[in-house]
């Protein structure tokens, strides 16, 4: 079942907000040491729409309900603030950037955007075995028209409690992202040379299942992205990373050097290394087993 998406909800405001969380996490982790800070300028959504379309509608992901209780237990005064939980509900901090050399950028996409190609090939399949399983319960039918013993349990608060799985493919050319950072030559502990990078998304495409689960009993909704199967299948599974293969293709526009003297432009290298950022980003914030829950307000 396809669904309309109200773009014009996709404020600057709200674009805004977005920078300024991933400036935050950009201000965690551990850069090498020949990169500078970085630091996310500008954010635009653009004007094309992602296509959604409902592929399930189910039971809540037991996974979920786990980190809720335990952060609970952990907090009881928890506040309805939005955070960032795993599988644990423990909000871990974002450790050391995993930045390849420059020298190792020559290849066109990066095998992996993991430290531990073994650990990150088990969480692609745990990650696919929930949407197996879920697929098998009750919800819309390959067709789209609704099972009749779809779930429909309420709770207490009078909130239902079900899960969605909407498949998103997102493709634009006038989304804009403006990111700045500096490349630092040091000898011993002192910085001799430094060069500003500056670069500027463009266009990318996302293909991947959206998981938008509603909890009646926490009152509260999780949302996470998973990959999707049939784009895993086109790209031979474990050929790469899922980062990868939920967003397949960004593009965009590099310089480095001082505007005033000179500049090299469409470095493909920085490039590549921007869409290293980009993707483990997105992957320690949002993709599963990493979800964002988002708090109700109470009755």
């Amino acid at each position: 079942m396809s669904l309309e998406l109200d773009w014009s909800l996709a404020t600057q405001a709200l674009a805004d907000r977005l920078r300024d969380r991933i400036n935050e996490l950009l201000g965690s982790v551990e850069l090498p040491s020949y990169m500078g800070p970085m630091h996310l300028h500008s954010l635009e959504f653009g004007t094309e729409a992602p296509e959604l379309q409902v592929e399930h509608i189910g039971d809540v992901w037991r996974e979920f309900r786990e980190a809720t209780a335990s952060a609970q237990r952990n907090d009881p005064s928890a506040t309805a603030s939005p955070q960032t939980s795993s599988v644990t509900g423990m909000q871990a901090p974002l450790g050391p950037m995993r930045m390849r050399t420059f020298r190792q950028y020559d290849s066109e996409l990066p095998v992996s955007v993991s430290a531990d190609e073994e650990l990150s090939e088990l969480d692609d399949d745990e990650s696919m075995l929930r949407w197996s399983e879920s697929g098998s319960e009750a919800g819309f039918t390959d067709s789209g028209t609704m099972a009749s013993d779809m779930p429909s349990a309420t709770s207490a608060s009078g909130l239902p409690s079900l899960q969605a799985h909407v498949r998103v493919q997102w493709l634009s050319g006038s989304v804009r992202a403006g990111l700045t950072t500096t490349l630092q030559i040091h000898q011993g502990d002192t910085a001799i040379m430094t060069l500003p990078i500056s670069v500027l998304l463009t266009s990318l495409e996302v293909v991947g299942q959206a998981v938008i689960a509603l909890d009646g009993e926490h009152r509260c909704v999780y949302v996470t992205l998973c990959e999707d199967e049939r784009a895993r299948e086109a790209s031979g599974g474990r050929a790469r990373h899922k980062a990868v293969r939920i967003v397949p293709f960004l593009g965009f526009d590099s310089r480095i050097g001082e505007p005033t003297r000179h500049v090299l432009e469409n470095v493909g290298k920085v490039e590549r290394f921007a869409g290293d950022v980009v993707r483990q980003l997105l992957e320690a914030e949002l993709v599963f087993p990493n979800f964002y829950t988002l708090a109700l307000p109470g009755s």
